[in-house]
């Protein structure tokens, strides 16, 4: 992305997307400023640039690994809930998690709330 934004013309900016606690940081925009004003000025005017560091492609796998699992564990839970049709399922990050209660949904007579 640095290589083909610079090619363009394209201003530089850090950013992160981090799956491990310990890669939150470690990329971020560079502007002549303080405010969100002055950043987005220095980004039209193409006066912004990143640091950071890359992660190496090996350097994934362990989060590779961690998704692959969590994506096992959602169609297994979202697949009995539904088999059981008690309203369970899929964590969705909820507090609870698949201990929470079972879903609410309102009947006709209750849609007017």
């Amino acid at each position: 992305m640095v290589r083909f934004a610079a090619a363009h013309g394209l201003a530089g900016v850090g950013s992160s997307d981090a799956h491990a606690a310990e890669a939150i940081g470690r990329g971020s925009t560079t502007f002549p400023g303080r405010s969100a004003d002055e950043l987005r000025a220095a980004i039209l005017a193409g006066q912004s640039g990143w640091q950071g560091t890359f992660h190496a492609t090996a350097g994934q796998l362990g989060t590779f690994g961690r998704q692959l699992r969590k994506y096992g564990r959602d169609l297994r839970d979202e697949t009995g809930g539904r088999v059981r049709n008690d309203g369970t399922g899929r964590d969705h990050g909820y507090p609870g998690g698949r201990q929470r209660p079972p879903r609410f949904d309102l009947g006709p007579e209750d849609e007017s709330r």
